[in-house]
């Protein structure tokens, strides 16, 4: 498996340091990442996006990244035209946003790599608020109800499909390096956001895993079907993710299996959030 250090650098907009330089052993690739969050993508907007981010590319160059990570979706919605989610407001234009952004990553040599949030549906809890082509909006039985908005719910077969199919619309259309995951999974150890789903498994089966290790298995599901899906283009997209820094939070509260995923293969790099 490759071995990726990687240093992140955030705020590219606003950042006037040059990456740290980390002596790396001959085995490894040195890796210097910029996360475009969507937030920055949609301020690209204003004004000639693509000057604004060619701008942002010579920025990436000279701080010495060689790859960006861009949100293309971060909630249940794309920056891409989409047949799947609905394309955000203020990414439809003439053109395709993310064709372009790849295009001319590839002029200033940064590798691409789409960042996701796999479940992150929305930040309120109003159904009726998301948007009318919502795959999420149309079909309430793929959500839990977090205290801080809408997700997907990790155990829903029909949900984790979507999320995959998703991750193939994007390397069946654009070119990029990887795939990028951030770190919502499960948000609450509370018994009670996903007591309904929980109850229909537990009827299921005639030995039920105890409910936190149900949740890992749920979302380790995904993180297995996401790699196995990769390896199978044979077009070396990397898969990498961004946990919380601590593997027993990780495990225990947000239900993210990392050593686990590490040693079955599934991921080529995870990028900690420090």
């Amino acid at each position: 498996m490759r071995r990726i250090l990687s240093v992140i650098l955030s705020f590219l907009l606003l950042c006037g340091c040059a990456p740290k330089k980390t002596a790396v052993n001959s085995e490894e690739q040195e890796v210097f990442v910029i996360l475009v969050t969507y937030t920055e993508v949609k301020s690209l907007f204003n004004g000639d996006f693509e000057e604004n981010f060619e701008s942002l590319c010579i920025n990436a160059k000279e701080l010495g990244a060689t790859a960006l990570f861009v949100h293309v979706r971060a909630f249940c919605d794309s920056i891409y035209p989409s047949s799947i989610f609905p394309q955000c407001s203020y990414s439809v234009s003439s053109f395709d946003p993310l064709d372009k952004m790849i295009s001319i990553c590839k002029k200033y040599s940064l590798s691409f790599h789409a960042w996701i949030n796999p479940y992150r549906v929305a930040t309120s809890n109003d159904i009726a608020a998301l948007h009318e082509n919502s795959p999420a909006r149309n079909n309430s039985s793929l959500l839990l109800d977090f205290s801080d908005g809408l997700y997907l719910d990790p155990s829903n077969k029909e949900a984790r499909k979507l999320i995959l199919d998703g991750i193939k619309e994007i390397i069946d259309n654009y070119p990029v390096d990887g795939i990028h995951f951030d770190d919502y999974f499960y948000l609450t150890t509370d018994e009670s956001c996903d007591k309904k789903s929980y109850t229909v498994y537990k009827k299921s089966c005639k030995n039920p895993l105890p409910l936190s290790q149900w949740r890992r298995a749920n979302v380790t599901l995904l993180i297995s079907g996401v790699a196995s899906y990769l390896k199978s283009t044979k077009k070396n997209i990397l898969f990498t993710v961004s946990p919380a820094a601590d593997i027993e939070k990780n495990k225990n509260t947000l239900y993210a299996d990392i050593e686990g995923w590490c040693n079955a293969g599934y991921l080529d790099a995870v990028i900690p959030q420090l």
